[in-house]
């Protein structure tokens, strides 16, 4: 299996197997990988909130 090479961006997408992948390109590799057909399910967004270890203030 080829993989598409990704970056090391983490730009959250919830897929519709319920699991939060890192970005759109990670989804894609899981696909690509399990021989399945995950879509993003909430256009860009994580499963769950991301809590970030970083105060934002």
């Amino acid at each position: 299996v080829d993989f598409i090479p990704c970056q090391r961006s983490l730009k959250p997408v919830c897929g519709t197997d319920g699991i939060t992948y890192n970005n759109e390109c990670e989804l894609c590799n899981s696909n690509l990988l399990k021989k399945k057909n995950i879509g993003n399910a909430n256009k860009k967004k994580p499963c769950y909130p991301i809590l970030s270890p970083y105060p934002t203030a």
